[in-house]
């Protein structure tokens, strides 16, 4: 079997998710891109050894590896809403061209059963977890603005900062859709300085926020692991835990639980070799 990767799943189509489709972009949507680029990109605020470490940092950790390498996803947890509650489980595979399907379990295999198939993934291979996306694919971490970066504290270890989210975190998404934005969220992140690598992200509601009238989102969270995967030789994210909880009329109070682990299972081409930020920064600099 040939297997080209020089191509997307959707074939032309355009993405905020995917830096290498930005060249399909309209001009509407490259006029937001280089919006961006011109308000986010600059580390110029801060020391110059702060910078150092970061250009380090955010350019080669939790690296997107999805187009070359084939991952496994186990997704587990509790969604309580309506009086009912689920406990949603499922463990996937995603394969760079062929697709996705699940993992069968042992138990209860027969020796007969036939594998499951492989099925086309008609959208982003990554995505942001609820509010921000519907997708139930692999998780996307999510990129910071730069310009807004600050430190927190620093020992001989580790170097703590605190940001605001990208834009580029809900570019995708219309007005009605933006549920809350970009300034009711902060995000913290931890640097190793011996790896010069993030440990640790999270991504919090400083406050609750009112949806629609008798809508109100009280705590929204996401937290993100990262760590050096053998597999495919980068820094890629392994763990994401998912918490969302508010009220409704103050009479219902829906909430979600979820813990999502990666597994890299192997490499069928050369993986890219920087983050999602720094590669969007390089396809906005290269749009005509």
């Amino acid at each position: 079997m040939s297997i080209s990767f020089d191509h997307q799943p959707n074939g032309e189509m355009f993405s905020f998710n995917e830096p290498v489709t930005f060249q399909y972009a309209t001009d509407e949507q490259k006029a937001t891109l280089r919006s961006i680029a011109e308000e986010e990109f600059s580390l110029e605020h801060l020391p110059q050894e702060q910078q150092d470490l970061l250009n380090e940092a955010l350019q080669y950790s939790g690296v997107e590896v999805h187009k070359s390498c084939v991952i496994e996803r186990s997704t587990n947890g509790i969604i309580w809403a309506l009086l009912r509650r689920w406990s949603p489980e499922e463990n996937m595979s995603y394969h760079p061209t062929l697709g996705s399907r699940e993992i069968p379990q042992e138990e209860g295999k027969g020796e007969n059963d036939e594998p499951p198939k492989w099925k086309t993934v008609y959208g982003d291979y990554v995505e942001y977890p609820y509010p921000f996306s519907e997708a139930m694919v692999l998780p996307k971490a999510i990129p910071v603005n730069m310009s807004t970066i600050r430190l927190v504290q620093e020992d001989d270890s580790e170097v703590s900062f605190t940001a605001k989210p990208s834009s580029l975190l809900m570019a995708k998404l219309t007005e009605k859709d933006r549920i809350v934005s970009e300034d009711d969220l902060v995000i913290d992140f931890v640097v190793d300085r011996q790896t010069k690598r993030i440990r640790r992200q999270s991504m919090y509601l400083e406050d609750s926020v009112r949806v629609y009238r008798g809508i109100r989102i009280k705590e929204l969270s996401v937290d993100y692991e990262f760590a050096e995967d053998p597999i495919s030789n980068r820094n890629v994210l392994t763990s994401m835990s998912h918490t969302l909880r508010g009220n409704i009329w103050w009479v219902v109070r829906p909430r979600l639980a979820i813990d999502t682990g990666l597994n890299y299972i192997e490499c069928l081409a050369e993986p890219n070799d920087r983050s999602y930020l720094y590669a969007s920064m390089d396809a906005i600099r290269a749009l005509n």
